[in-house]
């Protein structure tokens, strides 16, 4: 399978798991362990697209430098708010998470309808890239979001 398909089948799946996750949340019943699959797999595509896609584009294109850097910041945001709906868990405290997912779901719709577009299809497939055996390491938060925490911006 090509790199550019099974980022889009990630994109598809993440989109109706949190869509699930939303609908229950808004009903009163949400799940913590479903958020934490959807959490873990979210900030593994996000691993993979920062660390791996988007360098190897920038190689090919440095004029992507613009547009990636943008859709880094939406990655950064999306982290943000799973940050606050942890919190939310360790609280026992749900009061925001139904807000919290709903802007998710909101930067997850143009975010990954931009990255099909414009970005996905720029990938030479790699095939040396074997995404499924791709483990994100302990720890590791994307770029924008990391700076952002260390300079308090």
């Amino acid at each position: 399978m090509r790199v550019q398909d099974i980022l889009e089948r990630d994109h598809e799946a993440e989109t109706k798991r949190i869509k699930s996750i939303l609908k229950l949340a808004e009903n009163g019943k949400f799940v913590p362990d479903s958020f934490e699959l959807f959490q873990q797999n979210l900030k593994k595509h996000i691993y993979i697209e920062e660390q791996f896609v988007f360098p190897s584009l920038l190689e090919g294109d440095p004029d992507l430098r613009g547009p990636l850097a943008g859709l880094e910041m939406e990655h950064a945001s999306l982290w943000m708010l799973m940050d606050r709906i942890e919190s939310e868990i360790l609280d026992s405290n749900f009061t925001k998470t139904p807000k919290y997912l709903d802007e998710i779901l909101r930067i997850l719709t143009v975010h990954n309808d931009l990255e099909s577009r414009n970005i996905y299809p720029r990938i030479v497939d790699d095939s040396s890239l074997l995404i499924d055996e791709i483990v994100r390491p302990e720890g590791w938060v994307c770029k924008r979001y990391r700076n952002h925490k260390r300079t308090g911006h």
